[in-house]
């Protein structure tokens, strides 16, 4: 961050409260270093020094110096020199006309408290980037619930299989496999920033001509980047330099309008050593679609395969945002990732907790607690064991007839099974036990 000159008077300077500072089209400098925003506006006019007004002519350009302290910016500015060509008008941060420390006390008392609702900034000195930003869940590869090695994919892999969290691998064709595993980074390496811990690599075989590795991620909700440009980049690399597509899909559920796909990027170069790729895009408007059930966007990677030999795509760091820039990868909270990643696949290991009816012919349910609200809530990945309760001495049985169902109440998820003999042949008094159930609730997409 910039320093001020006059650091014994910090405390006399402009507060920006984080509120609505944006300057769509203007460019400042925060010390040496220069960044553009989008839109600045003033809750409150400020009147500046040496009869500048606080809304400057069309072409002028405020030089902003900038400190930090106790997570505040204090920021003073002077009007300097002409917008570049096609700039404009921008407003004054606090106008005064030089930034000569002589003139601290009178940018205090002439600017006032600025409230500041989001900063959007490129450079290297003042990094306000909103959080979430990147739509993608589990996107450098840390959760992996279904295991992280999957050699080979094959008689699903036209349908596709999800691997890592959330990423779904298949080919275009059936004629192929598909080796996918997780990899480990060396402590300390440099070639992809932020120390992420993980990468994928991906090796896929055609047997046919035409043939494309996909490897995608569907977000929930396809209204996501409607009418918005995106931005999505990654590191890559491959074993033999060639070039890599992306695309998208809206789906738009079940009962919806077709799906709408598009091209981000027709061809990506892509090199044998790690390089960081960026890549900006229009999504369409949903606007007069109907939306259905079970909607998504979805961001596909896809490799185009030499037939019969093996093609490598190895990734890390996977981000998608709103905006036409690129800005640094976002590193979520393992916890929080875990948490996004439970939402749609989550194992599950009893026994729970159950109650039974009493009769012959049982009707028991188990409580199962989950971490977050499922998208879903399906049986089909789940395991039913033996049932455990007391009868005169504990007793047992497997519930293996009658339909298996589920119901979501918040945090905990109610699992039952209905009309299935207990083994006795006769009601019983006791009414709760224990069941062992076992599997995943699968809610993907």
């Amino acid at each position: 961050m910039g320093s001020i000159r006059t650091v014994e008077n910090i405390a006399k300077l402009a507060k920006l409260s984080v509120s609505t500072l944006q300057l769509p089209s203007s460019r400042l400098n925060i010390g040496a270093q220069q960044y553009t925003t989008s839109a600045l506006t003033l809750n409150t006019a400020v009147t500046g020094v040496g009869g500048v007004d606080a809304t400057v002519a069309a072409g002028k350009l405020y030089t902003v110096y900038a400190v930090v302290s106790s997570n505040v910016v204090y920021l003073i500015a002077s009007l300097s020199s002409s917008l570049p060509t096609g700039f404009t008008q921008a407003r004054a941060v606090g106008g005064f006309t030089t930034n000569a420390s002589s003139q601290v006390d009178q940018v205090a008392s002439q600017a006032g408290d600025l409230s500041v609702s989001s900063i959007s900034v490129l450079g290297n000195n003042l990094t306000a980037y909103p959080t979430f930003r990147n739509r993608l869940i589990n996107s450098c590869f840390r959760v992996w619930q279904r295991g992280t090695s999957f050699n080979p994919i094959t008689t699903t892999a036209q349908s596709g299989v999800y691997t890592a969290d959330r990423w779904k691998a298949s080919l275009d064709s059936a004629d192929g496999n598909i080796f996918l595993t997780r990899a480990a980074f060396a402590a300390g390496q440099t070639e992809v920033p932020g120390n992420p811990q993980y990468y994928i690599t991906m090796a896929a075989q055609a047997f046919g001509t035409g043939t494309r590795l996909r490897f995608e991620q569907r977000i929930e909700d396809v209204t996501s980047f409607a009418n918005d440009m995106v931005t999505i980049s990654f590191y890559a690399k491959v074993t033999t330099a060639g070039s890599i597509n992306l695309s998208y899909t809206q789906n738009f559920g079940t009962g919806g309008s077709a799906s709408v796909t598009g091209v981000i990027s027709s061809s990506v170069p892509v090199t044998a050593s790690w390089s960081k790729i960026v890549i900006s895009a229009s999504i369409p408007s949903v606007l007069g679609k109907t939306i259905g059930a079970n909607n998504y966007l979805a961001i596909e990677l896809n490799l185009p395969l030499a037939m019969g030999n093996y093609n490598y795509l190895i990734l890390s760091s996977v981000q998608i945002e709103s905006g036409p820039a690129a800005t640094p990868f976002e590193f979520r909270p393992l916890g929080a990732e875990i948490g996004l990643c439970q939402r749609y696949y989550l194992l599950i290991s009893g026994p729970y907790p159950a109650t039974l009816d009493g009769t012959a012919s049982e009707y028991p349910n188990a409580y199962v607690p989950v971490s977050v609200p499922l998208r879903t809530v399906s049986t089909s990945g789940l395991t039913t064991g033996p049932l455990y309760y007391n009868s005169g001495g504990e007793f047992s049985f497997t519930p293996a007839n009658g339909a298996l169902s589920a119901v979501q109440y918040g945090a905990m998820v109610k699992i039952l099974r209905g009309g299935i003999s207990n083994g006795l042949g006769t009601a019983h008094s006791q009414k709760l036990g224990t069941w062992q159930i076992s599997g995943a609730f699968d809610a993907e997409l």
